[in-house]
């Protein structure tokens, strides 16, 4: 099994999640460009305590 332990950091606010979307695409790039698995998940419709779950996480330490 592959494992992607990758981290990403957006800096938005409640309104801000609200109105986005967040896409994660799975590509290959040999010998040519083709996306290999999408997932798209809205955030519009998450409700307050999910909303409030997102708003919580930390930043990570900039040691690692």
């Amino acid at each position: 099994d592959t494992v992607f332990m990758e981290t990403f950091v957006f800096t938005l606010n409640l309104e801000q999640i609200r109105r986005s979307v967040l896409v994660l695409r799975l590509q290959a790039h040999t010998p040519r460009k083709r996306t290999l698995g999408e997932c798209v998940l809205s955030l519009r419709t998450i409700g307050p305590q999910e909303t409030q779950h997102w708003l919580e996480f930390k930043p990570h330490s900039k040691t690692h």
